[in-house]
């Protein structure tokens, strides 16, 4: 049996990494909406479109890893280094002549990392709507209890 100092120990923790992953969750929503800026190809310069992508993905990757460890997804962080940090090495130790192979290099990390948010907004939320789900069970088992 816990004694009521480590029900509360534990309690904030699962507080906190629940707190860690909705604010996580909520800046996702709209990291999501970023690559849609590639509309606007249309209208503005292409060189401008990748300047706010590539500046959104490096400023709000340490948010995103401080969040994550927060939150002690481990897992998460690991495979973020391999998908999106192996090829952004890549692309930078890779020199090529070929203009294809150039330019494939260059958006393969931008690609993988707005795939990497996408999805980790949607496991995310899975993950809080089963903790959501679990709590109201909690609590309505312990209404019929009483």
């Amino acid at each position: 049996m816990t004694s009521p100092t480590e029900h509360d120990i534990l309690g904030y923790a699962a507080a906190e990494d629940e707190y860690a992953l909705r604010q996580l969750h909520h800046w996702l929503k709209w990291e999501g909406l970023l690559p849609l800026t590639g509309l606007g190809a249309f209208f503005l310069p292409f060189s401008l479109i990748m300047t706010v992508l590539v500046g959104a993905a490096i400023l709000f990757t340490p948010y995103m890893i401080f969040q994550l460890w927060r939150a002690r997804w481990m897992k998460s962080i690991v495979f973020f280094a391999i998908v999106v940090l192996v090829p952004v090495a890549a692309s930078f130790l890779i020199k090529s002549d070929e203009l294809l192979l150039t330019y494939f290099l260059r958006f393969l990390p931008l690609v993988a990392f707005y795939m990497f948010t996408w999805i980790l907004r949607l496991v995310i939320g899975e993950n809080l709507n089963e903790r959501s789900a679990v709590r109201l069970f909690d609590r309505e088992r312990e209404r019929a209890a009483e």
